[in-house]
């Protein structure tokens, strides 16, 4: 919304400065050294407003601030409020409305003044005052996109000069071929309805703009908190998992050792059969008898000897 008004107003700055050597050759008979010189009016227009517009804003910035009971300090102490409970919207399009619509009226009465060859000061002052009323615009408004997005600054910056840029080279292109068309009278009123025509876009952000970025935040707050759900959903699944492996890995470190238990018995086993069969052969090579288990010689009783 911002952006597309932004871009027109851009390119109505843009189709009256091309517009310029044509049309003051054709209508006024300048030369080129002549033509240079009508830029100078529409250059200090501009830069009056570069050094007045900023005040307007910190002016009207403080009042906003000072309603609301917010403190506005200077210097390293300033610390930025919170954009949802401010009205960013108001405080700065209060300041861009009147010089919007002042802008589009001068527009379309520059053309006219040009088409019908009045006395030179008419156009000139107009140049004068279109500076100052379209570049007050175009700063106010881009002042307005990077406080609604602090945190992409630079994108909101880079998004703003790619819409800009190519609105006002389309503009460039076709202010001559649809002066011919209708006339550079027309041609000027037809920017500045167009103007016009965005501009209560402007004034619905300036009452619902504030609502509208609770609203998105709460949205993305909601959005958010239903992530963090999910990660700790998929943690704790995580966390079984790695419960279940570590119980399967202890069991099988279980059986290893265990294992590896039974192939060392196993020898020790059979060196201690193999030692037990040596001890049982005698020096000639015999094997002893078990002496648990040998047969005793039986002994005669006294009474048969005596027989």
């Amino acid at each position: 919304m911002i952006l597309l008004c932004l871009a027109l107003l851009f390119a109505a700055f843009y189709a009256v400065s091309a517009s310029i050597p044509a049309r003051f050759a054709e209508n006024y008979g300048y030369s080129t050294i002549d033509i240079s010189l009508v830029f100078i009016p529409l250059g200090i227009g501009a830069l009056v407003s570069t050094l007045t517009v900023g005040r307007m804003m910190d002016w009207n910035y403080r009042r906003h601030a000072q309603r609301l009971g917010l403190s506005v300090e200077k210097g390293a102490k300033s610390k930025q409020h919170d954009m949802l409970l401010f009205p960013i919207e108001q405080a700065r399009l209060e300041v861009v409305l009147p010089f919007l619509f002042l802008g589009a009226a001068l527009t379309a009465a520059y053309g006219w003044c040009v088409q019908k060859k009045v006395n030179v000061a008419g156009p000139i002052v107009l140049l004068f005052f279109q500076g100052y009323t379209l570049v007050t615009g175009f700063q106010s408004l881009s002042v307005l996109i990077v406080d609604l997005n602090r945190t992409s600054a630079a994108t909101a910056t880079a998004a703003n000069n790619l819409v800009r840029c190519l609105l006002g080279a389309g503009a460039s292109a076709v202010v001559n071929p649809l002066t011919e068309a209708v006339g550079y009278g027309w041609t000027c009123t037809i920017a500045a309805l167009l103007w016009l025509g965005f501009t209560p876009l402007l004034l619905l952000l300036m009452k619902y703009g504030q609502h509208w970025r609770r609203k998105k935040a709460e949205r993305t707050k909601a959005k958010n908190r239903g992530r963090m759900k999910d990660i700790g959903a998929d943690q704790n699944n995580s966390k079984f998992t790695g419960d279940i492996q570590i119980t399967r890995e202890v069991q099988d470190n279980e059986k290893t050792v265990l294992s590896e238990e039974a192939q060392t018995q196993a020898p020790r086993d059979e060196a201690s059969t193999t030692q037990d069969l040596e001890n049982q052969v005698d020096n000639n090579g015999h094997y002893l008898p078990d002496t648990e288990h040998a047969i005793k010689p039986s002994i005669p009783e006294k009474e048969d000897q005596v027989s």
